[in-house]
């Protein structure tokens, strides 16, 4: 588990926080109508998209030059008033990774 706590804002649908997780990188996670968009700018670039039952291609890029495709298969996304919950498969390169769970409070 991996558990951060950041001060962000929310600009209309999109909520723009610190990615504590990589250092000067920026979140910008967006409630699409079907779906959740994911994007890291900054040190790191990366694009995950959710949609329910959809396998969605995306990508990694970091500033050391380390370049990879990636996937993201939802299982479950619950949206509600102040929460978002992902539960997905990871593809790495169109191999499974791993089941994960992405859960976000705001």
């Amino acid at each position: 588990n991996i558990d951060f706590k950041v001060f962000g804002k929310k600009v209309d649908n999109t909520l723009i926080f610190p990615d504590k997780s990589v250092p000067n990188t920026i979140m910008h996670v967006t409630i699409l109508e079907d779906g959740v968009e994911v994007l890291r700018t900054g040190s790191v670039e990366m694009k995950q998209i959710f949609k329910f039952n959809q396998k969605i291609d995306g990508y990694y890029k970091n500033n050391m030059g380390l370049a990879f495709e990636i996937a993201s298969f939802a299982t479950e996304i619950e949206i509600t008033e102040n929460s978002i919950l992902i539960f997905y498969e990871h593809y790495l390169e169109n191999n499974w990774q791993s089941s994960n769970k992405l859960k976000i409070l705001f």
